[in-house]
């Protein structure tokens, strides 16, 4: 449901107008005669509008509600609809006046377009609407025929990858790129020259919104993934310049009434690893963000091979760098460029989500001493929990792959690359989950009075 000429339906009294001026820049001063989207501040008041409408609407209706600037969305049984749309728009009308609502621009259906996005409750999706699919096509079309583009134009093209890599995760490592070739220029028209890698994130983009058409099923965000999700496994983590360290507990949650949520966490160890690097990164504390980043995805992938495919994940470390890129996934390119990719693709394609980061400051990690060389057996470890990576050549030869002293060629490198992840997750998703030994039936039935 859509208001009627939104800025429109707030008009500052002639005499006030010159009290809300705004200063721009080059001299110029803007005097606004209605009130514009925006936050709190006057002229740019129309949020107050928005917020006192939802607030409104979602007293009175039996779904659910949100809005964004002058468009009002909803959800609900189909025997509530006729009531929730009524009352929404007895609500706006209320405020606004009569004539407010744009009716032709109120919609029902199973399957709509908001804000450009396209929601399907049939499918239970996320993608992204017609219309904006279109023009972000043809924006990277024309932009991949091009030897220059203006900093305006390289703008407008990563604001799109930041938007709808939020649908095709397979491209939030690379939204970097396009961020950062435009990033120090103070005049928008400035040209700069497209290089092969950047060319490289031009032609994915093409073939993925290619893929979203093609294979719509595959491409879309499923809608339950964006929801809050309780942990149901905790993986506490370090590394060092040496190796990593991961402890794997598996979360039972009892009531106990002693605490404020009225619960209590109950954590049992079911995998503890200790891995040396193969690779040589010196004392270059440069490197430190990316290994603890690497032992981020060596979990995810060790999860993966034991088959918690769909698990919420709470992971617990000391660096907040690391932590940050795996729940917002979002990562710098540069040393963590491959591990990004390969994490990306473990979540697109196992879904074990990161339902929580828990920063542990101040205090020495449990996992400290297992990336530090030390055993598990020499911590008290049982046999039945440690897990050798060594023994899961596939895990041990994509941590040696995304080795962060290694530069990596979007050119050159990442079709291998990419082929290698996939091969990688086939073989952790398979029965065996790539361990050189028949590890996983018995861990299932040694841990399934806990899991459940």
């Amino acid at each position: 449901m859509d208001l009627k000429g939104a800025f429109n339906l707030i008009f500052f009294r002639p005499d006030d107008a010159g009290l809300l001026a705004v200063e721009l820049g080059d001299g110029l001063t803007m005097i606004s005669l209605v009130g514009s989207f925006g936050h709190t501040v006057t002229p740019f008041a129309f949020d107050v509008i928005s917020r006192t409408i939802l607030s409104d609407v979602k007293s009175g209706i039996k779904g659910c509600a949100e809005m964004c600037c002058d468009d009002v969305m909803g959800a609900c049984a189909e025997s509530e609809r006729v009531h929730d749309m009524g009352w929404t728009r007895e609500c706006i009308e209320g405020l606004l006046g009569p004539n407010s609502v744009a009716e032709n621009k109120s919609f029902y259906g199973r399957r709509l377009d908001f804000i450009g996005w396209s929601v399907d409750l049939d499918e239970m999706s996320l993608g992204i609407a017609r219309h904006n699919f279109l023009k972000t096509f043809y924006g990277f079309i024309m932009a991949r025929e091009q030897r220059y583009l203006s900093v305006r134009e390289m703008m407008k093209l990563a604001s799109w990858a930041s938007r709808y890599s939020l649908v095709c995760r397979y491209m939030r490592p690379f939204c970097s790129f396009l961020y950062s070739v435009s990033v120090g220029y103070e005049n928008l028209e400035t040209q700069i020259s497209i290089s092969d890698d950047l060319r490289v994130v031009m032609d994915l983009w093409v073939m993925f919104l290619l893929l979203m058409v093609l294979e719509p099923l595959s491409f879309r965000r499923p809608i339950r993934s964006f929801g809050s999700l309780r942990a149901l496994v905790m993986v506490n983590l370090d590394a060092s310049l040496r190796g990593l360290g991961l402890i794997v507990s598996l979360i039972e949650y009892l009531r106990d009434e002693k605490t404020e949520s009225g619960w209590r966490r109950k954590e049992t160890v079911v995998a503890v690893v200790g891995y040396d690097f193969v690779f040589d990164l010196g004392t270059d504390s440069g490197f430190q963000n990316s290994v603890e980043f690497i032992a981020i995805v060596a979990a995810v992938m060790l999860l993966t091979s034991l088959g918690f495919r769909g698990w919420s994940v709470l992971i617990q470390g000391d660096n907040t760098s690391s932590l940050s890129w795996a729940a917002g996934e979002k990562s710098r390119a540069g040393r963590s460029l491959a591990a990004a990719i390969l994490f990306m693709q473990l979540q697109q394609c196992n879904e074990i989500p990161i339902a929580e980061a828990e920063h542990i400051a101040g205090g020495i990690v449990q996992s400290d001493p297992l990336s530090r060389g030390v055993s598990p057996q020499a911590l008290g470890y049982l046999p039945e929990v440690i897990y050798d990576l060594r023994e899961n050549p596939s895990i041990d030869n994509m941590i040696t792959r995304v080795n962060p002293s290694r530069n990596v060629s979007l050119g050159d490198d990442l079709a291998d690359l990419w082929q290698s992840i996939r091969s990688c997750i086939e073989t952790l998703t398979s029965i065996q989950g790539g361990w050189t030994f028949p590890r996983r039936e018995s861990f299932f039935r040694r841990e399934s009075g806990v899991a459940w």
